[in-house]
């Protein structure tokens, strides 16, 4: 009994054991944190760095720090307190600016004391003291004072620096006034990175007359940093010839879409001809893709004439072929009868076959017939049967004549080809040739004479074979003669 005791003991403990073990072996499988955070670190996204204009930045003044007697004063004192103590600390031979008192202001955070102390130093208004200046004019809300400020700096060059205009024109939110700045010479030429900046700003508030203007006032090629922003702008001037240089600055997979998009919206309906016409002369151009392009802008036939290049060499089931063959219409022109005929000479004698009923459905019957008679599989049985349908069809029963004695003398034909040639038998065939020279030996007995109701002749007239009236009485109709031979 003690032993089946264990045995049961052992049955509960045995799972328990085991799964303890595995979650405690799956523990020691998870990744520490200290494994796991260069992983993080890892994963973090690569910081997108914005193109930069080398403009150097404008540098923040080092001041010493400041004197004792104005640091009790800067949270209290008002403008022209700390003016008048400037001042005498000056002329005590203390080591106080009028600079370093504004900055201290500001990190008090009194803009506008700071503004009214400037105002009231006599060196207060000099060019050190003038990115303060617009920077604190801006702080207290008085952002016209400041773009007046600024529109004064760049009308003609000064002491200021270029890098303090730039920034001083961005913190108004007036990046035009450095587009104006640089037209005047105020500040160097602007390089890629601002001009571009430049010029997206000035086409987001629809300044076309900005754009222009930077344009005289840099050769940097901003253009070729963002060519959609060029094309935009083309546009907006409806500078077509621009827009269509932007585009060659594209990669390449999008410069074609780009040029037709350019002269579509440009509505140079001939320019875009000539584009679509040289994308198609390239090597390995989509020449289907272009002759649909060129049927939109309404070019059927520079469009016919791209497609024949992409049919050459192709069966008539082939989809170019077709659309082809749809463009062409029922009656094509002398080009499009050419290139039929030349297509129904070359390849297999199936691939002939089958252009030469393309060719023989389009041209003229007679000179559709009178080239199927010079061609080489012209004695071939389906030939011979467009050759005798065309003949029927132009009226020239001698040549349908000629083709129908070739096509029955011990020619191998199916059921199908029999009832085409039954369809298409001249007019002059056999059967009515007999017709008429079993009537006419009936009529040419003796000249105006009336046949008899007795004449071997008379069921060759329509007139005798019809049941007479009199009045209301049928006449009956005479007694058939009877055959010489069967009498």
């Amino acid at each position: 009994m003690r032993i089946d005791r264990d045995r049961a003991r052992l049955a509960l403990l045995l799972p328990a054991l085991t799964g303890i073990g595995l979650l405690a072996g799956g523990l020691m499988l998870l990744p520490k944190e200290r494994e796991i955070l260069p992983a993080v670190r890892r994963a973090q996204p690569v910081p997108f760095s914005t193109a930069r204009s080398s403009m150097p930045a404008p540098a923040s003044p080092v001041l010493p720090p400041a004197h004792p007697s104005i640091t009790a004063q800067i949270a209290t004192a008002d403008a022209a307190t700390l003016a008048a103590l400037t001042t005498r600390l000056i002329a005590e031979g203390q080591p106080v600016s009028t600079l370093q008192v504004a900055y201290d202001l500001v990190a008090a955070k009194r803009p506008a004391v700071a503004l009214d102390y400037l105002a009231a130093r006599p060196d207060g208004a000099t060019a050190a003291t003038w990115r303060l200046r617009i920077d604190l004019l801006h702080r207290t809300g008085r952002a016209a004072n400041a773009a007046a400020l600024v529109a004064r700096a760049v009308e003609k060059r000064g002491a200021l620096p270029a890098a303090d205009i730039v920034a001083a024109a961005y913190a108004i939110d007036r990046p035009d006034l450095v587009i104006v700045a640089a037209a005047n010479h105020v500040i160097p030429p602007p390089d890629t990175a601002l001009a571009l900046d430049l010029a997206r700003r000035a086409d987001k508030a629809g300044r076309r007359d900005l754009i222009a203007l930077l344009d005289t006032a840099t050769t940097a090629n901003w253009r070729a940093a963002d060519p959609w922003l060029a094309i935009r702008v083309a546009a907006r001037s409806k500078d077509t010839a621009a827009g269509l240089r932007a585009a060659g600055y594209l990669p390449v997979e999008q410069r074609q879409a780009a040029r037709e998009a350019i002269l579509t919206e440009a509505g140079d309906r001939a320019g875009l001809r000539s584009e679509l016409l040289a994308h198609a002369a390239g090597s390995g151009a989509p020449l289907e893709q272009i002759a649909e392009r060129l049927v939109a802008a309404g070019y059927r036939g520079d469009a016919t004439a791209v497609l024949r290049r992409a049919a050459a060499g192709l069966a008539p089931t082939a989809p170019a072929a077709q659309r082809l063959l749809y463009l062409m219409g029922p009656r094509p022109g002398s080009d499009d009868l050419a290139w039929l005929k030349q297509q129904s000479v070359q390849g297999s004698a199936t691939r002939q076959r089958s252009w030469l009923a393309c060719y023989a459905e389009r041209d003229q019957p007679g000179a559709a017939l009178a080239f199927l008679s010079r061609h080489p599989l012209a004695d071939e049985t389906d030939v011979m049967l467009i050759r005798l349908s065309l003949a029927r069809t132009a009226g020239n029963d001698a040549a349908g004549r000629t083709v129908l004695t070739a096509l029955l003398d011990g020619r191998a034909l199916s059921p199908d080809q029999v009832r085409a040639v039954s369809a298409a038998r001249p007019r002059g065939s056999i059967r009515h040739r007999r017709r008429r020279s079993r009537n006419a030996a009936s009529l040419a007995g003796s000249p105006g004479r009336v046949i008899s109701s007795t004449s071997p002749g008379w069921r060759g007239t329509r007139a005798m074979r019809r049941p007479r009236y009199n009045g209301s009485t049928r006449i009956s109709r005479p007694p058939r003669p009877i055959c010489p031979r069967c009498a």
